[in-house]
C-alpha cells in the first residue's frame, strides 16, 4: 500500500492551521507512522480503512495533525505490544483506539466494497446493437476483466461527433455488473448546460450522485466551469457519499481540466463505410415489423455520404422512413435517395 511522506500531505506546510479531509487524515497517519516511528508496513489495507472509518465518526473538528500524530502514537505501541513484524488486524485497531466503530462507518468505509461494488459474475461482455468500434470494444473488455468490479480512476472517451462515443460510455455501464447481473445506473450529464454550484448540487449531485452504484458520462466536459470541475472533484476523491460513482467524459479532444489520474483514454474511431451501410440497415425497422428494402446496393452507394459518422446515418434512417410512410411503400431506390437530398437539402 503507497504511504505519503509528510511533506505529500500537505503537513509539513499547516500543522495549525485547519482540519483534514478523512482522505487527507488517513494519509497523513500513514506518514507519520511511515517518517517518525517506521513502521508503516505494519498497517494492513483492513487498518487504512479502519483509519478512515475512525476519521469519519470522530468528526472534522478532531482531523487535526495533533489527533493524526495521537493515533499513529497508538498504532505504534499497538505493533510495539504484538511484535513489529506482524501487520495489525481490524481488531488491533480498535483495541489501540480504545473505542468500536459505528455501524454508520463501518458500511460506509470497513464494508464498502461490498456494498457498493458486489463481486461481479460470469455474465458475458456484450455491445449489443453497437456496430464497429472494435478497439473501444476491447478495452471496455479489458477495464472491466482488470477493475473486478471495483472503483476505478476516470475514463476518457475521445472521438469525432457521431462516433459512438456516448455508446461506448453505455456500454461500459451495461457490462460493469454485479455477480446478479444488475448493472448500475447509466447518468449521462451534458455539461454545457450546467453553469453554477447551486444548480449543479441541488438539481444533479445531491438528488442523483449521493448514495448510489452509478456510472456517470460527463459529455463536452471542457464547457463545464472550472471551479464546478474543482469542487466536484473534491467530492469524488474525498466524500463518502460518493463511493459507489465511477466517472467517464466523452469528448472531441483530450479533456486536461481537472487534475486526475486517468484508467485510460478510449478513441473512438469512425466508421467505415461498411459499417455506416449496416447501422442504416440496423435501424430501418419500419414498425409493425416491416423493414425498409433497399434496392440492390442502395445502402452501400449512400455510405460514403456521412463520412463515418454513425450518428447521422442514423438519423438519416429516421428521413428515409418518413418519406416513405405516405407512399406506402418499403422499398427504397437509390432514385429515392436522390430525390431525398433535394428536400432535404443536402449534397449527395
Amino acid at each position: 500500500m503507497k504511504t505519503l511522506s509528510l511533506k505529500q500531505t500537505g503537513a509539513a506546510k499547516s500543522r495549525n492551521s485547519g482540519k483534514y479531509s478523512i482522505k487527507q487524515f488517513s494519509e497523513l497517519v500513514m506518514g507519520i507512522l511511515e517518517n517518525k516511528y517506521d513502521c508503516a508496513e505494519v498497517i494492513s489495507e483492513n487498518v487504512y480503512d479502519c483509519i478512515q472509518a475512525y476519521a469519519f465518526d470522530e468528526g472534522k473538528n478532531s482531523r487535526t495533525y495533533a489527533h493524526a500524530s495521537f493515533v499513529a502514537m497508538r498504532l505504534y505501541n499497538e505493533a510495539q505490544h504484538i511484535g513489529l513484524g506482524y501487520e495489525l488486524t481490524y481488531d488491533d485497531f480498535w483495541e489501540a483506539m480504545a473505542t468500536d466503530c459505528s455501524e454508520e462507518a463501518k458500511e460506509i468505509y470497513i464494508y464498502k466494497d461490498e456494498l457498493m461494488f458486489p463481486p461481479r459474475g460470469d455474465q458475458e461482455i456484450v455491445f449489443p446493437n453497437i456496430i464497429g468500434l472494435e478497439g473501444a470494444k476491447s478495452q471496455i473488455v479489458n477495464l472491466i476483466e482488470e477493475s473486478s468490479n471495483r472503483k476505478i480512476n476516470p475514463v476518457m472517451i475521445t472521438g469525432k461527433n457521431g462516433s459512438g462515443k456516448t455508446s461506448i460510455a453505455r456500454s461500459f455501464a451495461r457490462n460493469f455488473t454485479d455477480v446478479l447481473g444488475d448493472p448500475p445506473r447509466f447518468i449521462e450529464l451534458n455539461c454545457a448546460t450546467i453553469k453554477n454550484k447551486k444548480h449543479f448540487m441541488e438539481m444533479i449531485v445531491e438528488p442523483h450522485l449521493f448514495n448510489v452504484r452509478a456510472v456517470v458520462c460527463f459529455d463536452q466536459p471542457e464547457k463545464m466551469p472550472k471551479k464546478l470541475w474543482d469542487m466536484f472533484s473534491e467530492l469524488y476523491l474525498n466524500d463518502p457519499r460518493m463511493m459507489g460513482i465511477n466517472v467517464c467524459v466523452t469528448s472531441t479532444k483530450s479533456f486536461q481540466g481537472v487534475n486526475w489520474e486517468w484508467e485510460t483514454e478510449i478513441e473512438t474511431e469512425p466508421l467505415s463505410n461498411e459499417e455506416i451501410a449496416e447501422v442504416i440497415s440496423l435501424n430501418s425497422e419500419l414498425g409493425l415489423g416491416g423493414k425498409i428494402k433497399f434496392d440492390f446496393n442502395v445502402a452501400d452507394e449512400i455510405a460514403p455520404h456521412f463520412k463515418g459518422n454513425g450518428r447521422a446515418a442514423q438519423k438519416m434512417t429516421t428521413n428515409i422512413k418518413a418519406y416513405l410512410s405516405p407512399k406506402g411503400g418499403r422499398t427504397f431506390k437509390l432514385s429515392d435517395w436522390n430525390k431525398l437530398c433535394r428536400i432535404l437539402d443536402v449534397k449527395n
